[in-house]
């Protein structure tokens, strides 16, 4: 019995080959990097959502949780897997006319 040795057709390869990387690795529209202190450098966390009150509500959740070591929100991206566009100042003049971060404002003097 010969073995016969099965190869791709090359078109297969060429699809395989021409997909883009997703930059992030979920479905969300919209993704926040948050970037806060460590011990010794810093770590990013994210806040995701499909819609801009999710995602503010996100970003605010991460905000408080990393509170203490004076996080700041780097960019902020609609479509971050497709042309993404960096809507970071419409997000952070929402959250400066929410009623949490005029309470946050007070505790840190850290900008968004």
């Amino acid at each position: 019995m010969i073995a016969i040795k099965k190869t791709p057709l090359q078109r297969d390869m060429v699809e395989i080959h021409s997909r883009p990387e997703p930059r992030v690795w979920h479905d969300y529209k919209y993704h926040a990097e948050i970037r806060f202190e460590t011990l010794e450098s810093f770590y990013y966390t994210c806040g995701v959502g499909n819609t801009i009150p999710e995602l503010v509500k996100d970003i605010i959740h991460e905000l408080k949780k990393y509170e203490h070591r004076f996080p700041k929100l780097e960019c902020v991206y609609y479509l971050p897997n497709d042309e993404s566009h960096d809507i970071k100042n419409n997000i952070v003049k929402i959250i400066k006319n929410s009623f949490w971060y005029e309470n946050w404002e007070c505790k840190n003097t850290a900008e968004l």
